[in-house]
């Protein structure tokens, strides 16, 4: 019943209808809020305070010279570019800067963004935001919004930055006289199979930890390079869900379940497709949340540091936590569609069998991007 709803939702959001009513609500509360606060939305997004988070805190902020209260100007966050990245993509006078904004991966554009924003948006600095009643004193005045409006422009470049070098890895093939990735395809089996020795490189052993062949190279076309990565960094860092994913499924040292049997599922190459499947929501921009909070956090101290377009690797493992994320979120709808009715078994189907991985796996990619949708975040709190 839920996916149902779920399904229904989405083609009500999807209706032209139901898009124009939107859009024309969203420009009338424009206007009323344009008109009571004598502000562009771009100038609000850009001053407004940061929201509490959970428990009272504020969201993570961007030091190192990005507003703060010195400047009157409240820190940069993450939610900050989210909204800032819709507002410009949304307007009709920023479209040169919503394709820089959407194309761009390069520092170099950032100056240019950021003045062209400027110049059409034309921000009151230092003007009284209104009067209240009678009175005659302004309530406030606005601050120069220039370096928030540089740090949104930065992130977002960035991003697309980082975009872009997942779809290269991605597109580098798994290589056999590739050293390295020979090293890597070991190193995975090392993981996942401690004490078990490879008897060959090529050969029926690969099933064991879910290949589909006696040689793993062959399932890497789609996504190369970069699911080889994913999948040594799950065994590496998360060895032991991983492992522990294997043996609930019979995957032990020593022997290996018919892939006929009920809890069965080829493990590496459902790695493979979680990978395909999140760089496919990477490209459509739901897991920019993400690269947002990792890059604040990464520049929050400032300095050197506060270079956006320096943090590739701490952007590569929140690809990674993502990718493990979804992975232990579909292995636990696996198990409970396998079982006899319970839990969410009740909504997949109780008593499935390797017939119904195709299922279960859509049915859990629906939850991935419902959430992202949502909450911009995998975690159900």
């Amino acid at each position: 019943m839920s996916v149902l709803l779920r399904s229904l939702a989405h083609l009500f959001a999807a209706h032209p209808l139901t898009r124009l009513l939107t859009r024309l609500a969203w420009s009338m509360v424009k206007r009323v809020l344009h008109a009571a606060s004598g502000l562009s939305e771009i100038e609000r997004i850009c001053s407004a305070p940061a929201a509490p988070a959970a428990g009272g805190a504020t969201a993570p902020a961007v030091a190192g010279g990005h507003g703060g209260s010195a400047s009157g100007l409240p820190p940069h966050t993450p939610a900050m570019t989210l909204a800032f990245y819709a507002s410009v993509v949304g307007s009709r006078q920023l479209r040169s800067a919503a394709t820089a904004l959407s194309s761009s991966t390069s520092s170099t554009a950032v100056p240019a963004v950021v003045q062209d924003i400027l110049t059409i948006k034309r921000p009151r600095l230092a003007l009284p935001l209104r009067r209240r009643g009678y009175r005659r004193e302004p309530l406030a005045t606005t601050p120069d919004i220039q370096p928030n409006v540089a740090a949104c422009v930065s992130h977002v470049l960035a991003a697309n930055a980082f975009r872009s070098a997942l779809a290269a890895a991605a597109g580098t093939a798994y290589d056999a006289t590739n050293g390295d990735h020979e090293a890597a395809l070991l190193g995975l089996w090392a993981a996942m199979q401690p004490g078990v020795p490879l008897a060959a490189r090529k050969g029926a052993q690969w099933t064991d930890i879910g290949f589909q062949g006696v040689d793993p190279a062959s399932d890497f076309r789609g996504s190369g390079e970069l699911a080889l990565r994913c999948l040594c960094w799950m065994a590496r860092e998360r060895g032991e869900v991983a492992r522990g994913m294997l043996n609930a499924m019979g995957e032990v040292a020593g022997g290996r379940s018919s892939s006929g049997s009920v809890a069965w599922y080829p493990w590496a190459c459902a790695g493979i497709q979680i990978v395909h499947e999140v760089r496919g929501l990477a490209d459509k921009r739901l897991l920019d949340g993400v690269w947002y909070r990792t890059l604040s956090a990464a520049t929050a101290a400032g300095g050197a540091a506060a270079d956006p377009w320096g943090h590739k690797e701490r952007l590569m493992t929140a690809f990674y936590e993502v990718v493990a994320e979804v992975w232990v979120l579909f292995h636990g709808m696996w198990g409970a569609s396998i079982r006899e009715g319970g839990g969410p078994g009740e909504v997949l189907g109780g008593g499935g069998s390797v017939l119904d991985y195709p299922r279960v796996f859509a049915e859990a990619m629906a939850v991935v991007k419902d959430r992202l949708q949502k909450r911009g975040s995998l975690l159900e709190r």
